[in-house]
């Protein structure tokens, strides 16, 4: 069975969620902030996944993480979305 990275990728996101501890309801703000953009339109059932993993994981992490879907390659290509998520220096 092959992997995509969009499995791999959303199942890692799945899993550092229950990794990460878990905070009081108290947190106004999200500490960590991620962005995920895919090429696919919002109703593929890929990007509705991964949307409700996003709302479980903030959820689970208490407001801590926020994980921000962009379909419709509204942050680019997909080649120019590997590109740019080159470590800060």
């Amino acid at each position: 069975m092959q992997v995509s990275r969009r499995t791999f990728v959303g199942a890692a996101l799945a899993a550092s969620a229950s990794a990460l501890p878990i905070r009081s309801a108290m947190a106004q703000a999200a500490k960590y902030r991620l962005r995920y953009g895919t090429a696919f339109p919002a109703s593929h059932p890929g990007v509705v996944r991964i949307v409700e993993a996003a709302e479980a994981l903030k959820k689970q992490s208490g407001g801590l993480v926020d994980l921000q879907v962009y379909p419709n390659s509204q942050l680019g290509s997909e080649p120019e979305l590997s590109t740019s998520c080159r470590p800060r220096a």
